[in-house]
């Protein structure tokens, strides 16, 4: 029972790298977006944000980790979506039954 569930955690995956990896405006706006914010929100506000009690730190020293963590949060959110929609259409116990 468990190569199954293995086998298909790995056709999941595998289909869904593939349409990302054929998605490249999902792959460039992975990579821009952080660092569009980054950039405007982090050297832009940074000068006009007062930290109390910073001892020392930037404004971006604090965003530059709430912006990576919310770059992988959020499209995990959107492969977790695409394996409901999965469920619901029939995708999923076809993958099942073919294993």
């Amino acid at each position: 029972m468990k190569i199954l569930n293995s086998q298909a955690i790995y056709v999941m995956w595998l289909r869904d790298m593939k349409r990302y990896v054929r998605s490249k405006s999902r792959i460039i706006s992975g990579i821009v977006q952080p660092f569009f914010f980054l950039t405007f929100l982090g050297l832009g506000l940074g000068s006009s944000v007062i930290i109390d009690g910073s001892n020392g730190l930037q404004y971006i020293d604090i965003l530059t980790p709430g912006i990576i963590e919310w770059s992988i949060i959020f499209p995990s959110v959107f492969i977790g979506v695409s394996v409901l929609f999965d469920k619901r259409f029939g995708f999923l116990q076809e993958v099942l039954v073919a294993l």
